[in-house]
């Protein structure tokens, strides 16, 4: 085992990437299917046969396809809801971070919790890059007619070395949506574990909360306790000097006045006239 395979295999356990293939296994399809080329058979009975096999093989290459990218489609669901449910735990639950008292648990929960979201963020990339939109070859019309002047034999031998380049190429790209898959399961395998790990720091760190609760509550409870813990009573300290005496209060005396009598007279009839004086 080479550095770089074991680098990327440790890799696999923290953001799962596809190792890259060497020059020599980038040549493998090229010369297999120039292999495959030279093997045609030049009679036309098993030409034909071989034409049929091919076409199968190109059928199942198709139901290959559909398999992988529905496969990658409920990862990228699944995924997706993963994710949903562990940001909104782990911010919801950040609050409750400070309430850790031991510092290491604080930051092995957030370590945990960071380690989720990573794996979710590569398991989702893996399906995305699986169900990107690729250019797949395909026999057209000029492949399937013959050409002016043309023979059946060689227009078999044409069909054939065409339907050879259609089924590498779609085995190539079934393959590269293959190794994306590969890469979802194990970004969703290792999201398992870390979920496992989070759930075991969450119920020591509940149980923590839940014992300092139990103590906190004894000590106020326990009066002997807390005179324990509060310590001897010391002297009385010296009193401080007597201040001043404060200034008597003033009061004010009001004088009400007598109000005046108002003395109604009554009204003489026999008042002479001013006429008769």
């Amino acid at each position: 085992m080479t550095w770089k395979h074991g680098f990327y295999s440790f890799l696999d356990y923290i953001f799962p990437l596809a190792e890259p293939l060497s020059g020599e296994d980038q040549e493998k399809p090229h010369r297999k299917l120039q292999a495959d080329k030279a093997s045609i058979p030049k009679d036309d009975g098993h030409l034909t046969k071989y034409l049929t096999v091919c076409q199968d093989l190109l059928d199942k290459e198709r139901e290959r396809k559909q398999g992988v990218e529905a496969r990658l489609t409920s990862i990228l669901g699944l995924s997706s809801i993963a994710g949903t449910v562990a940001f909104g735990g782990f911010f919801l639950g950040s609050s409750g971070l400070s309430h850790i008292q031991s510092p290491l648990l604080r930051w092995l929960m957030i370590a945990a919790g960071c380690y989720l979201t990573l794996q979710i963020c590569a398991a989702i990339l893996a399906a995305i890059r699986g169900l990107s939109r690729k250019a797949y070859l395909s026999l057209t019309i000029s492949d399937l007619t013959a050409g002016p002047e043309e023979s059946d034999d060689v227009l078999s031998h044409r069909q054939a070395e065409r339907t050879l380049e259609v089924l590498a190429d779609h085995d190539a790209q079934n393959s590269a949506k293959l190794t994306q898959m590969a890469i979802a399961h194990c970004a969703m395998r290792n999201f398992l574990v870390g979920l496992l790990v989070f759930t075991v720091l969450a119920a020591i760190s509940a149980a923590r909360i839940n014992a300092s609760d139990e103590l906190v509550d004894k000590l106020k409870q326990s009066h002997d306790l807390n005179e324990l813990l509060r310590g001897p009573q010391g002297p009385p300290g010296i009193a401080g000097p007597k201040g001043n005496p404060g200034s008597a209060a003033v009061t004010c005396a009001t004088t009400a006045k007598p109000r005046k009598k108002h003395v109604e007279q009554p009204c003489n009839a026999a008042q002479p006239s001013p006429t008769h004086q």
